[in-house]
């Protein structure tokens, strides 16, 4: 018995499992949605520094920061964005607890701001997304993690 492959079928069968693959590993849906992700009004942080100098200054004068350190590769931040920039619009340089409340974010790629922001306050993140709050109280920092659930309203008692 002579065994025959017909280079037609070989090809299909190899277009298959490479479609396979792509639909397994959840990249075809990102490829046919790109345009629409890459389009998006939401597909960023707001309050996203190039320096840590806002931070320090607003602590200094005895304001709160709360900074959010992301990744653009983490999923788990993609999801948080449009909560994030909610929140933003509604807290940032508003009252809280007694005292003003500026937001922040920094991109884990940004190594020198998140150096800085290492070195300056003592704090690096283990993952992501993380939230910290900083104030300054009898001239000693106080850095806080977020420990809630990712909402506008978890992110506003957060402030307190």
């Amino acid at each position: 018995m002579e065994c025959k492959f017909n280079p037609k079928m070989v090809v299909l069968f190899v277009a298959a499992i490479i479609f396979l693959y792509f639909v397994i590993s959840g990249s075809l849906l990102t490829i046919f949605m790109y345009e629409s992700f890459s389009n998006s009004d939401s597909d960023s942080f707001n309050g996203e520094i190039s320096s840590c100098a806002p931070i320090e200054s607003n602590i200094n004068n005895g304001e709160k920061a709360i900074v959010v350190l992301h990744a653009d590769f983490c999923g788990w931040c993609k999801r948080m964005i449009p909560a994030w920039n909610e929140f933003y619009s509604e807290a940032n340089g508003s009252e809280f607890g007694g005292s003003k409340v500026n937001l922040y974010a920094i991109e884990a790629k940004k190594t020198h701001v998140t150096d800085d922001f290492k070195s300056k306050f003592g704090f690096q993140s283990k993952g992501f997304p993380t939230i910290v709050k900083l104030n300054k109280a009898n001239g000693k920092l106080n850095l806080v993690e977020f420990q809630g659930e990712r909402t506008v309203e978890e992110f506003k008692s957060f402030c307190e």
